[in-house]
């Protein structure tokens, strides 16, 4: 069944339309687009490397085969920021710290292997290579947040000291 959108652009009466089924796959490609290459609106600043990374790769092979490899190599550096950021955020603790973060890192595991498991359950569900993009891109995200939210504690603390 058809989607129908009024286009600023249309007379009063006229109507496009679209089919969902391509309407739904454009909204997953701009929000994936968005997702990966706006900068951080909180600090203002230019894409983190494991981002620019990604949109560099992209930009040289933006075929599904090429995103998909772009996103799988996003995914790998943002893991390894995320444990080179635990490591750093380590370092500044006692030993009654570093326990607590290690707890919440293997909870956090817990959660993000569950959460893993949905998308793959959900996307690979679903007709069209589009899919397998945003289960890799809704993964990246998941680690990029835990990467981002372990470096403010790392920074805050840093700027504490």
């Amino acid at each position: 069944m058809p989607v129908f959108f009024k286009h600023p652009n249309m007379m009063k009466n006229d109507i496009e339309k679209i089919p969902a089924k391509e309407c739904f796959a454009l909204y997953v490609a701009l929000a994936a687009f968005v997702l990966i290459t706006m900068p951080s609106i909180a600090k203002a600043q230019s894409p983190h490397p494991a981002d620019r990374w990604i949109e560099d790769c992209i930009a040289r092979d933006s075929s599904t085969a090429g995103m998909s490899a772009c996103l799988d190599g996003g995914y790998r550096r943002w893991d390894n920021e995320l444990n080179h950021v635990y490591q750093g955020l380590r370092g500044l603790l006692n030993q009654h710290q570093k326990e607590i973060l290690k707890r919440s890192q293997r909870a956090w595991i817990v959660y993000r292997d569950a959460e893993f498991e949905t998308i793959q359950a959900l996307y690979g569900s679903l007709d069209g290579s589009m899919w397998r993009l945003a289960a890799i891109s809704a993964k990246v995200e998941m680690v990029k947040a835990r990467t981002l939210e372990l470096n403010m504690y790392l920074e805050s603390l840093q700027e504490g000291r």
